[in-house]
């Protein structure tokens, strides 16, 4: 996404979205989230992604499936901006940066995408600009995105196009590069131009039929251009060449592609959906291709590496055809040999000349068992030729199956022709499906315990007091019920409300409790006093230990700490 294609859809967001409330986040990928926004009768979803290859902020139809286990960044922003509605959402300049301003009550906040390439992330931030969190850690910008400072936009290295002179911009351009690469300088010197519109800056300038010279075309071609980015006169388009292997996204006029098919669009986000699905598909395509034809080019191989092998073995036993003629020489002069000799020379009685020949003995075996090892060993040679061209007939079949499929996956256009082929390779075990060990995982990633109840109330158990503050500061809501065992430590219990207002039944009440009280201290007790409250009354205690917390109200519960029922209650993670 370019800065233009950025500006139209900021626009098109903010005149659609503005009010709209969100009533769902969901985080279907480590660097993607889903914004379920509800507007007057009609609900929109908005994809915000920092995906270093597909960074990208547009309305979509198609939404991914959610994961069952919300990520940490998910779980703040639920909790922080999750029911508030949106207030505005600007793009800053022509820099590739949306910020979507949220407000929840009296509390306002800011989701800042920043769209970068391999750098792209996406920052909350409260009013005061202080850093609530971000969905990716880039090594790179550790020190500029610390929670807790404030804020500040990636620095600015270039010049801004829209506040440049004229004669600034000309003599910038007075390069030394090639003919028909005036576009680098361009994109050298100001930010927020892509080399695509750069292209079309030159394009437009070389094609001009006045006579100014060609810096002077250039600053005229740039303005004309960035006029359509201020005066937001957009047209969304997808441009695509015949070969359709090269496909652009634009919210402009491209008269450079005047001869490629051009699918023009009333939305700039039905546009960038449909060009992130093909331009995603194609490279899914490419990269299933890669893989399949690495395995493939591998197993064929493999496969000429063991006929290879066959080859030389039938040739060494093909030279053992000598031994069946040792044997029969030994056997025709028998009586020049004696036991004890380790070699004999004997006149060769099938050739006209009866040339000399020498014949290795074994020194401990009479003549009779020398001749018979000989023809034992002729023998193992016509077996072993017979067993290898066997196995070689199959190889040899093998290799031009694989050379078939391979022309198969290298000509195919269709993912769903590529899955079949892959999963064909998998039965012969040529592809090998790696072995995920998700669930394991997962238990270890996280603080804390998730039980879900059979009508679907979810209680949160911390397992130490990391898991404590996490689960009592991001994961509960104002209106979701916190509990702890009373005069002793032990575990945070939190237990989600369903829909805001909604009361607890006593029945989840009680076995979150018996929950808190299982994992406190007092679990040798017959009876344990639980305090419970709504997590608005938590307050979080500065300078004390992790966890520590203080409550301006509660109640309390007498409960055992063995959970009764538990069968009724599913542990997740």
């Amino acid at each position: 996404m370019d800065s233009f294609v950025i500006r139209a859809i900021a626009k098109e967001l903010a005149e659609t979205l503005k009010g709209g409330r969100i009533y769902k986040i969901h985080q279907p990928y480590p660097t993607e989230l889903i914004l379920k926004i509800r507007l007057k009768g009609v609900s929109k979803n908005l994809i915000i992604s920092a995906n270093p290859e597909w960074p990208r902020v547009h309305i979509i139809k198609d939404i991914p499936e959610n994961p069952f286990s919300p990520p940490g960044f998910c779980m703040l922003l639920r909790k922080l901006i999750q029911g508030g509605f949106i207030i505005s959402i600007d793009q800053d300049g022509l820099e590739r940066i949306i910020s979507i301003s949220v407000g929840l009550k009296d509390k306002r906040y800011e989701l800042i995408l920043e769209i970068i390439g391999k750098q792209s992330n996406i920052i909350l931030i409260d009013k005061n600009r202080t850093i609530l969190g971000s969905i990716r850690s880039i090594p790179s910008d550790k020190n500029r995105l610390l929670i807790g400072e404030k804020y500040q936009s990636p620095p600015f290295k270039k010049e801004d196009p829209l506040l440049c002179e004229e004669s600034e911009f000309q003599k910038r351009l007075k390069s030394q590069l090639p003919e028909g690469e005036l576009w680098k300088d361009i994109v050298k010197h100001y930010r927020g131009i892509s080399p695509l519109i750069a292209k079309e800056i030159e394009y437009r300038a070389k094609k001009s039929k006045s006579g100014d010279s060609l810096e002077k075309k250039l600053w005229k071609a740039s303005k004309k251009v960035l006029n359509l980015f201020t005066e937001e006169k957009f047209s969304p388009a997808i441009f695509m060449n015949k070969k359709q292997d090269k496909i652009f996204l634009s919210s402009i006029p491209l008269l450079q592609f005047k001869t490629w098919k051009k699918i023009e669009y009333d939305s700039i986000s039905e546009a960038a959906e449909k060009y992130y699905q093909d331009s995603m598909l194609k490279l899914n395509l490419l990269k299933l291709k890669e893989g399949l034809l690495k395995n493939i080019k591998r197993a064929i191989t493999k496969e000429k590496k063991i006929g290879e092998i066959c080859v030389r073995e039938i040739k060494k036993y093909k030279d053992w055809e000598v031994f069946k003629f040792y044997g029969t020489l030994i056997l025709a002069g028998l009586s020049l040999i004696k036991k004890g000799m380790d070699r004999i020379t004997l006149k060769n009685y099938y050739s006209q000349k009866q040339e000399l020949i020498e014949i290795p003995l074994d020194s401990s075996l009479n003549p009779q068992a020398n001749a018979e090892k000989y023809f034992k060993k002729y023998k193992k040679a016509q077996r072993g030729i017979k067993i290898l061209k066997e196995r070689l007939n199959p190889i040899k079949e093998r290799i031009k199956s694989l050379e078939e499929t391979m022309k198969s996956v290298t000509d195919a256009q269709d993912l769903k022709v590529l899955e079949k082929i892959y999963e064909e390779l998998k039965r012969n075990k040529i592809v090998k499906e790696k072995e995920r060990k998700r669930e394991k995982r997962t238990k270890k990633a996280f603080p804390y315990r998730r039980y879900c109840s059979k009508d679907g109330w979810s209680i949160f158990v911390g397992k130490n007091a990391k898991g404590n503050d996490y689960i009592t500061t991001v994961i509960g809501k104002e209106d979701d019920l916190w509990l702890h065992a009373h005069g002793t430590s032990g575990s945070h219990v939190i237990i989600k409300n369903k829909k805001r207002g909604e009361e607890i039944p006593h029945s989840i009440l009680k076995k979150g409790a018996e929950l808190a009280a299982y994992h406190s201290k007092a679990r040798g007790s017959s009876k344990v006093p639980v305090a419970y409250t709504l997590v608005k009354h938590v307050k979080k205690m500065k300078g004390k230990k992790t966890g520590t917390v203080s409550l301006s109200s509660y109640k309390t519960i007498l409960v055992s700490p063995k959970p009764s029922d538990m069968n009724k209650l599913k542990e997740i993670y």
